[in-house]
C-alpha cells in the first residue's frame, strides 16, 4: 500500500509560468503487521544510503528489517534506534546480526532498485520517503540471472514493459516475479507471434497463458514496490526515459 505525490516548483513572471526541473515528491510506503514485502526507493535523495532514504520516521527499532538480495540469497539488517544502537553516542541505523556493520551509512538503494523490508511490529507501519524525481535518459545495468529492480519514478498502474518503463525482454525468456504477500506470480513475456491471442498481444503473460500482465492492473507495480526479474540470458543496459509534464 503507497501513496504518492509530486510538487514542482512554479514561478509566475510576465503572465508567463515556468516549472521548475526539479520535482520534488514523497511516498509512503505502508506495511502490514507481521509482514514482509518488497520495496523501492523512487525518489532521488542524493546519497540514497539506507538512513538517508528510510530516516528513522515510522521504523521500529528491533522490529524493522531490511533484507538485501546478494544474488542467492538476503543479507538481513536490523534498524536500532540511538538507545539501542551498539555505537557510543547511539547511531540509529540498519545493523547485521552481531552489530559490527551498520548498512545504513554504507548500502545503497537508488532508484532502479529494490530491498524486501519485514515489519515485525504488531501494528501496520508506514514508512516516509522523500526526495527528486529522477528525469530525462537514464541507463541501468540489468545482470544476468535473477535480481530485485523498481521503477525509477513513482508510477503506478503501468505494465513494465511499456512506455514511459520499457523494460528490455527477450520473448519466452525474460520472466517478473510479482511479490503477492506469501510468494510470487511469475509471468512470462512473450512477443505479438508467441501471444496466445489473434491478433498476438505481446506482454508478461501466467504459465496457464490466461493473463496478460499488460492488461491486468493487479500485475502491474504500485508505487515504492519493487519486483524480481528473471533474465536468464545476457545482461543488458534498461534505457528508461522519463519526463514529468
Amino acid at each position: 500500500m503507497t501513496a504518492a505525490a509530486l510538487a514542482a516548483g512554479i514561478i509566475s513572471s510576465q503572465a508567463q509560468t515556468v516549472y521548475s526541473q526539479n520535482v520534488v515528491g514523497y511516498v509512503n510506503i505502508s506495511i502490514p503487521a507481521h509482514k514482509s514485502q518488497p520495496v523501492a526507493n523512487q525518489l532521488d535523495t542524493g546519497s540514497n544510503t539506507l538512513d538517508n532514504v528510510f530516516q528513522g520516521t515510522g521504523l521500529v527499532s528491533g522490529s524493522t528489517e531490511v533484507l538485501i538480495w546478494n544474488g542467492a540469497g538476503y543479507n538481513t539488517y536490523t534498524y536500532l534506534n540511538c538507545s539501542a544502537s551498539p555505537t557510543v553516542p547511539g547511531q540509529a541505523g540498519f545493523w547485521n546480526s552481531a552489530l559490527t556493520v551498520d548498512a545504513g551509512t554504507n548500502t545503497m538503494l537508488a532508484p532502479g532498485g529494490g530491498v524486501f523490508m519485514l515489519n515485525g511490529s504488531g501494528a501496520t507501519i508506514t514508512i516516509p520517503t522523500v526526495g527528486q524525481v529522477v528525469q530525462g535518459t537514464n541507463l541501468y545495468a540489468i545482470a544476468k540471472g535473477a535480481n530485485i529492480y523498481s521503477v525509477p519514478q513513482p508510477l503506478a498502474s503501468t505494465p513494465i514493459d511499456q512506455s514511459p518503463i520499457n523494460f528490455p525482454v527477450v520473448s519466452g525468456s525474460t520472466e517478473y516475479l510479482q511479490w503477492n504477500g506469501a510468494g510470487y506470480n511469475t509471468y512470462t513475456y512473450l512477443n505479438c507471434s508467441a501471444s496466445p491471442t489473434v491478433p498476438g498481444q505481446a506482454g508478461f503473460w501466467n504459465s496457464s497463458l490466461s493473463i496478460d500482465e499488460d492488461t491486468n492492473p493487479a500485475a502491474w507495480p504500485s508505487a515504492g514496490g519493487s519486483f524480481f526479474i528473471l533474465n536468464p540470458g545476457s545482461a543488458t543496459t534498461w534505457t528508461n526515459v522519463f519526463a514529468v509534464q
